[in-house]
């Protein structure tokens, strides 16, 4: 069963519409627990906000007086943390989940960190490829990593809801 932690995006009063499609994105994997945590100086109404979110297991709260301001350097060693124990982390496809992400992925495999991976296959998903089409339209970069869980981004297009992770499982081709 996969344990799904995702990272609430907000202006300290209001969440911003990206955490729903975060949730709307993990509620497509079957079985999944979809928790959403919360960073914030007083993190009460946004809180009350994303518990409202249908499929919304549980809130984690981490208020820090530090967190007033949405900085990545701030908020990436408390994901961490507070990711432990999840076999996803997801966050928003937006300038702060671009921001954010990275770090936290960094920040809990120091070892080994896969940047913008848009497919995975091999047993466990211990492989990704990255599309390096911004660099060279047509390499394809393959890294292997352990089973470890997985930091991902998702995004919506369009007027239709659908999901797409950045890292996401093929079967015999890309999507």
């Amino acid at each position: 069963m996969s344990k799904i932690l995702i990272v609430a995006e907000h202006d300290g009063s209001k969440l911003n519409a990206s955490t729903l499609k975060s949730v709307t994105c993990a509620a497509k994997i079957a079985g999944a627990t979809i928790d959403v945590a919360v960073l914030a100086s007083d993190a009460s109404a946004v809180a009350a906000q994303a518990a409202a979110i249908a499929g919304v297991a549980k809130v984690l709260v981490l208020e820090n007086p530090a967190n007033a301001e949405p900085l990545a350097a701030v908020y990436a060693p408390q994901l961490a943390k507070a990711a432990a124990g999840y076999t996803h982390l997801f966050g928003p496809s937006t300038t702060f989940g671009k921001d954010v992400m990275p770090r936290v992925a960094r920040a809990r495999t120091p070892e080994l960190t896969v940047p913008s991976a848009t497919t995975t296959s091999a047993p466990l998903a211990s492989s990704f490829a990255r599309d390096e089409a911004c660099a060279a339209p047509s390499v394809v970069v393959t890294m292997m990593t352990g089973p470890a869980s997985r930091v991902e981004s998702s995004r919506a297009w369009g007027g239709v809801r659908r999901c797409r992770s950045k890292t996401t499982r093929v079967n015999g081709r890309s999507r």
